[in-house]
């Protein structure tokens, strides 16, 4: 409560000219208006600390970067989502290097990486593989935006896991707790290095919680493991509740792929295995189900290619990092960095096709007016319909232990006859 106190603080500055400062939590990007949006966190308002993130609009052209400290007065207004207030009409902005090791090393590998690849094809790997969506122009965005393929853009879980996918093999080799703390090290490393955004945050702790489960050889449900992250991350930043739109999307896709994906498998395919495109194809239009309603209270548009652009593109990001991850690593060896670049620039040109392509299809996204109660009886039906298909795998489950149970006693017992 005294959060949300101090956060409402901001109304009694309303409309009025006000110094603030703080730190930028993210590249800067453009509105669809043609101004430089600024994130700023740990906010300082007339030299007087504040909770919450505020954003700032400008068209002043600055050369900021992610970690800086940005000193500014303009008018302070209500905010929208997450942020508690935004400042427009800029009369005086001024920054401050705030020497961002993670941000600076992000910088450097980019750097490395467009000694080989450039243009909008480089600007889409930086994306996905570091993170930097500054310099995504308007129109790939709105593109990614219709095809429903905003996630691969943004450094989250999937992008983690392929992280993590790809070093587990390696410390494996050596031990399980080389595994374990090699992995966690390199997580965090990419983590930092790509932004510990909520959706980053997020899987980082999910890594943690699984990993350590694995290493005791002990089993937890996705039930558990998602209402753990989503307590200890509002006990960390209880305003993420009010209309944090990252951490609402991050969550909702969390609780997919962990607790609605294998529930919807388990009781409609039960014990039967499918294959690698069978289960994208569900897991994109359960993810898809479960999201929508935040898609649509937010936005109001909903993406009806999506389940065909990420059958498309999807299966393709491990080789795309993993390529990218050797231009970077053999940038300084030119012939062997231009050598493993052109695959890249052949994949990331298919995946600037596919996108381009699909976003052209009528009626890719469409807009849908609906209530707040049509919304909400969304939510219910979809909340009840994978409680209720995780409560009949949980009984099928229990049923098939006691008849293991009594087949083993069984036996048991007519060996002790004999």
């Amino acid at each position: 409560r005294a959060v949300f106190n101090q956060a409402n603080r901001y109304q009694l500055h309303f409309n009025t000219e006000v110094e603030l400062s703080g730190r930028l939590m993210d590249d800067l990007t453009a509105s669809q208006s043609g101004n430089r949006l600024l994130r700023l966190g740990e906010i300082k308002l007339n030299q007087q600390a504040m909770v919450g993130e505020v954003l700032a609009s400008t068209r002043q052209k600055m050369t900021l970067r992610r970690g800086d400290y940005v000193i500014m007065t303009g008018k302070l207004e209500p905010g929208v989502g997450k942020y508690r207030a935004k400042v427009s009409h800029l009369k005086s902005i001024e920054a401050i290097d705030g020497g961002d090791v993670a941000t600076g090393l992000r910088d450097w590998l980019e750097q490395r990486l467009r000694r080989f690849v450039s243009g909008e094809r480089a600007d889409l790997i930086s994306a996905i593989v570091l993170g930097k969506r500054s310099k995504i122009n308007r129109e790939l965005s709105q593109q990614i935006r219709t095809v429903g393929l905003s996630h691969i853009v943004v450094a989250s879980g999937l992008h983690l896991m392929i992280v993590v996918g790809l070093v587990r093999p390696f410390f494996g080799k050596l031990s399980r707790r080389w595994e374990v703390g090699g992995a966690l090290a390199v997580a965090s490393l990419f983590g930092l290095t790509a932004g510990l955004s909520a959706s980053m945050t997020r899987a980082l702790m999910a890594l943690v919680v699984l990993l350590i489960t694995w290493f005791y050889g002990r089993k937890t449900t996705g039930w558990r493991v998602v209402i753990l992250l989503v307590a200890t991350s509002l006990l960390i930043n209880p305003l993420h509740l009010c209309g944090d739109l990252s951490w609402w999307l991050s969550y909702g896709a969390f609780f997919s792929v962990l607790v609605a994906v294998p529930a919807v498998q388990d009781y409609l395919f039960g014990d039967k295995k499918l294959n690698s495109i069978s289960q994208l194809l569900l897991a994109v239009v359960v993810v898809q189900m479960v999201v929508a309603p935040i898609l649509l209270i937010s936005f109001g548009e909903l993406s009806l290619i999506a389940p065909l652009s990420n059958l498309l593109v999807v299966p393709f990001l491990v080789m795309l990092m993993w390529l990218a991850g050797l231009v970077i690593m053999f940038a300084d060896l030119a012939p062997l960095a231009w050598l493993v670049a052109y695959p890249l620039q052949l994949l990331s040109h298919y995946i600037l096709s596919v996108m381009q392509l699909l976003a052209q299809f009528p009626r890719a996204l469409i807009k849908l007016n609906l209530t707040n109660w049509q919304i909400g009886a969304w939510v219910v039906l979809t909340g009840v319909s994978i409680a209720w298909m995780s409560y009949k795998n949980w009984r099928l489950e229990q049923i098939r232990r006691s008849q293991l149970i009594a087949q083993l006693t069984t036996k048991s017992t007519n060996s002790s006859k004999i």
